[in-house]
C-alpha cells in the first residue's frame, strides 16, 4: 500500500463553552457551545506507479470550521444545531435535531440536513439532497 495515496497527518482543536447558569434560569439542564477547528497537512505526495491521483480533492476536513449549539432540556429532550464550513471550498453544512427517549432504553433521533456552496464544492455537489434522518435506536 506504499505511496497509494499522500501520506497526511490530521488534527483537530476548539473549545467548549457551558452555560449552566442561562440553563437554568430558562429551565434547561445544560447549554453548550462547541468550536472547532480541523486541519490536515501533508507529509507526502501519492506518487506510486498507475496511481495517476491523489485523494486530497475529495477528502473532508482539510481546512474545516465546525460549531454546535446544543442544549438539554432534561434527561428525556435534548437538540441542538450543528454547521459545518469548508474554508476551502466555501461549502456549507447545517443539522438541526433531537434526540427524545420514548421508554427506558428506546430513543427517537430526528435531524434534518441542509447541504449549500458553489457547484463545485464538496457540500455544494449536494445542496439538491436535503435530507429528514429519523431512527429509532433500542438499547438492550
Amino acid at each position: 500500500h506504499y505511496h497509494k495515496d499522500d501520506d497526511y497527518f490530521s488534527y483537530v482543536s476548539g473549545v467548549t463553552y457551558t452555560i449552566d447558569e442561562l440553563a437554568e434560569k430558562i429551565g434547561m439542564e445544560r447549554i453548550e457551545f462547541i468550536f472547532d477547528y480541523a486541519g490536515e497537512v501533508r507529509l507526502d505526495r501519492q506518487n506510486r506507479d498507475r496511481y495517476v491521483e491523489s485523494s486530497r480533492n475529495i477528502r473532508v476536513g482539510q481546512r474545516d470550521l465546525s460549531g454546535r449549539a446544543y442544549c438539554k432540556y432534561n434527561e428525556d429532550l435534548k437538540f441542538g444545531f450543528v454547521v459545518n464550513i469548508n474554508l476551502d471550498d466555501d461549502g456549507r453544512m447545517y443539522t438541526f435535531g433531537f434526540e427524545y427517549k420514548l421508554l427506558d432504553g428506546m430513543l427517537l433521533k430526528v435531524s434534518s440536513e441542509f447541504f449549500h456552496g458553489p457547484e463545485d464544492s464538496f457540500y455544494g455537489r449536494w445542496e439538491k439532497n436535503k435530507r429528514l434522518v429519523t431512527t429509532l435506536e433500542y438499547n438492550f
